[in-house]
């Protein structure tokens, strides 16, 4: 008889909002494992940030050499952000998220700044 494998379960602040537009695998929800990362690992309290595909997008921005499986915009709003992954990308969703959540933490504590310039992008 295998032994049922036990949750954690976290209450997270209504300011730290999360909305995914993309499907969740089966054994995890993508919008928790987003705030588990911002609110319980690296403490933030306010965020708004929708999850969502767009390959042309991220075209847009790949290199013959590149292949961008994600960005995220921080947008003009305060706290605000939009994170684009690519349909079926070539990783883990965990690993892309992961890695865009540090690009986060830069960005709320002003370490990262992101700029487009003739269609590219340019990180500061």
């Amino acid at each position: 008889m295998s032994k049922k494998k036990e949750r954690n379960t976290f209450t997270f602040p209504e300011t730290f909002q999360v909305t995914s537009l993309i499907e969740s695998p089966r054994d995890y929800d993508i919008t928790d494992l987003v705030k588990v990362i911002g609110n319980k690992i690296m403490g933030y309290d306010t965020a708004n940030i929708t999850i969502y595909s767009n390959n042309s997008i991220l075209n847009k921005y790949s290199t013959k050499d590149i292949e961008l499986q994600a960005i995220l915009y921080k947008n003009i709003v305060p706290h605000t952000y939009s994170l684009i992954i690519r349909e079926d990308p070539g990783v883990s969703l965990e690993s892309i998220i992961c890695h865009e959540m540090v690009h986060f933490d830069q960005n709320e504590r002003g370490d990262l700044v992101m700029e487009e310039k003739d269609n590219k992008l340019y990180f500061i």
